[in-house]
């Protein structure tokens, strides 16, 4: 069930965004027993696996996010990553919106997915 998905993620995303703002967290979440799907959540930026040959800008607009959901591309790699911007001032609640839709309608998570989440400090 997605809201039971979103309440997993939600407070692994809070962690990072109530890091020091000197300080760059990042909370890794991969599908469990797969590897090759996963998705990185740092302040205002999404890193993710992206198995696709397309653009990921038309992928990402046509999956379903919420209008307040804008993404900006920042750069991809066909059939390896996509990193996007997110705004500035989401809930944790609402990236984990963004992370469970991306997870299944662009990562290729089945909707039953179950996630491992790691959090680690970016060095300096």
């Amino acid at each position: 069930m997605e809201a039971d998905r979103i309440a997993t993620l939600t407070p692994t995303i809070a962690e990072v965004f109530s890091a020091s703002t000197t300080e760059i967290w990042c909370a890794t979440f991969t599908v469990s027993g797969d590897g090759e799907r996963w998705i990185q959540v740092m302040r205002e930026q999404l890193n993710f696996a992206y198995p696709h040959q397309r653009d990921p800008e038309a992928l990402v607009a046509e999956c379903g996010l919420p209008s307040w959901a804008t993404l900006s591309l920042m750069e991809w790699e066909a059939k390896n990553f996509a990193a996007f911007e997110f705004p500035a001032g989401l809930q944790p609640s609402d990236v984990a919106r963004i992370v469970d839709t991306l997870l299944v309608a662009v990562i290729g998570a089945p909707p039953d997915y179950a996630v491992e989440a790691e959090l680690f400090q970016i060095p300096p």
